[in-house]
């Protein structure tokens, strides 16, 4: 009988397992890496002159005016770079419009050019000679849109074409829209299956136009001749600028000829400024939606936007974010006339309280939806909501704003 050896009592022996041959010399070699020296001092508590003396003994130098000629030898001067619209440069917009025409294919419906037409605009040292296109929203305007249609036609800009959308009218409106379409070629007619109201048949003919330019000519507005040549030449002028307009003469409803002049816009060049001026809706703040504007900008706003009250002053929150993307340049002269009748649209608002608390959480949702930065939209937004708000807002949200000047 062999002998197993002694055995421990009330513990099973265990089996002792084999050793890898080199386990040992794998811990012995982690163990015996060679560690790097410590410098006498660690980099960022170095003093400059150990770290970079060369270079500051050749900034002593220059101080001291050593070296001076021959620096002036080898480094020429550096051009200065001056403010303004330098040869060869296209203005605001531009050169978008110009490269999505010159991969779209020509469409005579939508009155768009040929891939040879936007090549050749991309010449700068030609005049710029953009196409504009009249919008003409109308709805029962029989008694009225003629003048309208007359003032258009007397345009001394020659690139022009007229869009007009009838939204389902009742009365005549058509036939005179139809007449004067007869005796100009470059009169586009949209004619609704459905009544759209004013605010998506805007938009809608913002979407249709062709040109690179555009402006409202609502059938209760006149124009005169040189509306659309004094306004281009404004825009073309400032390429920081998105809109264009003038002053305006109102006729009201009992006769009175009032004028009507929004300036509070001049010299602000921070889209936070001029947000801001936009949001306290100061004076005759809708004046410039009688203006010329790029049709780029209304791509990047989206059009003009409903609220919780439909479209009540839904033209408010379109300015606002124009004025966010862009400059607006006033033209101090007269070159637009307004005619209400019983029939317009602003007459009708009741102007209260539920209507006036929804347009400005509207203008809350249109400054979210800008391309400014969090903090400047914070802005805004917190001027917006203590306007709507008042002593209502939670105290902690107070505080932030006291915080932030609001």
């Amino acid at each position: 009988m062999v002998s197993r050896g002694p055995r421990r009592r009330g513990r099973r022996a265990r089996t002792r397992r084999a050793r890898p041959a080199d386990r040992g010399r794998r811990r012995s070699l982690r163990r015996t890496r060679p560690i790097r020296p410590r410098p006498a001092h660690p980099r960022h508590r170095q003093h400059p002159r150990r770290r970079r003396g060369d270079a500051r003994a050749r900034r002593v130098r220059l101080r001291a005016g050593q070296g001076r000629a021959r620096r002036s030898e080898v480094r020429p001067a550096p051009t200065r770079s001056v403010r303004g619209q330098a040869p060869g440069h296209l203005p605001f917009g531009r050169h978008r419009q110009v490269l999505h025409r010159a991969v779209e294919r020509a469409d005579p419906r939508r009155g768009d050019r040929g891939v040879s037409d936007a090549i050749r605009a991309t010449d700068a040292t030609a005049p710029w000679n953009p196409l504009v296109t009249a919008l003409v929203p109308t709805y029962n305007g029989a008694a009225f849109i003629q003048r309208t249609l007359d003032s258009l036609e007397a345009q001394t800009w020659p690139n022009l074409e007229i869009l007009i959308g009838d939204d389902r009218s009742t009365d005549d409106t058509l036939d005179v829209v139809r007449r004067f379409a007869e005796r100009h070629p470059r009169t586009r007619i949209v004619e609704r299956d459905e009544n759209l109201g004013w605010l998506r048949n805007s938009n809608d003919l913002m979407d249709r136009a062709a040109g690179e330019l555009q402006f409202f000519a609502f059938h209760d507005d006149v124009v005169a001749p040189t509306y659309v040549e004094r306004l281009v030449a404004a825009l073309a002028a400032n390429e920081h600028a998105v809109l264009a307009f003038s002053d305006m003469h109102v006729h009201e409803l009992d006769g009175r000829l009032e004028l009507h002049v929004f300036d509070e816009l001049e010299g602000l060049h921070s889209p936070v400024e001029r947000g801001r001026v936009m949001v306290s809706r100061p004076g005759f703040w809708w004046v410039p939606n009688r203006g010329l504007f790029r049709t780029t900008a209304f791509r990047e706003v989206g059009g003009i936007h409903p609220n919780e009250q439909g479209e009540y002053s839904a033209d408010w929150t379109w300015l606002l974010g124009l004025s966010l993307i862009g400059e607006f340049v006033r033209v101090p002269e007269v070159l637009c006339t307004k005619h209400y009748t019983a029939g317009s649209l602003s007459k009708t608002w009741p102007h209260d309280l539920d209507q006036v608390a929804a347009l400005r959480r509207s203008g809350v949702a249109e400054v979210r939806r800008s391309s400014l930065p969090t903090r400047k939209k914070a802005v805004l937004a917190g001027y917006l909501m203590r306007r709507v708000y008042g002593r209502r807002l939670p105290g902690g949200v107070k505080r932030v704003f006291r915080r932030m000047g609001l």
